[in-house]
């Protein structure tokens, strides 16, 4: 009788372990269910985001909300951070393709302390570019392509009619960037792929590594 008490004792110990770990599996699955649902959602909302900048002015203060999200990595949304970066490059490029960062005598005072907002968010979201250079991960050669492709922008559309600007100071950010960082990628990458290839980048190089 009391070994036929100890097995059931023993069943009901095992049953409830199982439900217990049933339960834990459930909560675990919930929660990464969770995640992915509040992941895809702010995915979701950057691209909204961008995608209201392009549609009207009034909406610029949407960039402020973009740099937010596109430096935030300490909370480990590195996928959601990097395609807010991504957004920001494009509007950025459509920007200046459009003269939205160029000043012109024909602007109104509202418009010129807009162009002066625009920017110092540009001078933001460079920044983040640069701190993603430094890091030694994959993330750094998404940034070196994405602060090329501004770079490129920056040259093509903030030059003077009549003589050609090239974006000195923000290639000098990059490669005192590439010389500090740990990753060895990022760096051979931007000698392959810009330095051997465009005649500025490699001259322009050259004198920054003599000011770095």
């Amino acid at each position: 009788m009391a070994t036929t008490k100890a097995k059931d004792e023993r069943k009901r110990k095992r049953k409830r372990k199982e439900e217990e770990s049933n339960v834990e599996k459930r909560a675990k699955v919930d929660d990464e269910s969770n995640y992915q649902q509040g992941e895809e959602d702010e995915q979701a909302k950057i691209v909204l985001l961008g995608k209201e900048i392009l549609e009207s002015k009034k909406n610029y203060n949407n960039i402020t909300a973009l740099i937010r999200l596109a430096e935030d990595f300490e909370r480990g949304n590195v996928e959601t951070a990097m395609l807010a970066n991504v957004v920001l490059c494009r509007i950025f490029g459509n920007l200046l393709e459009a003269g939205g960062l160029t000043y012109k005598r024909s602007l109104s005072e509202k418009e010129a302390v807009r162009v002066e907002w625009l920017k110092a968010r540009l001078a933001d979201f460079k920044s983040i570019l640069i701190s993603l250079l430094l890091r030694d991960d994959d993330l750094a050669s998404t940034a070196l392509t994405l602060a090329m492709k501004v770079l490129q922008a920056e040259g093509e559309h903030l030059q003077d009619k009549e003589f050609y600007v090239f974006p000195k100071a923000f290639l000098e950010q990059i490669v005192r960037a590439l010389i500090k960082t740990e990753n060895t990628d990022a760096p051979s990458e931007f000698l392959q792929k810009f330095v051997d290839e465009y005649d500025d980048i490699r001259y322009f190089t050259h004198q920054a590594i003599k000011y770095v």
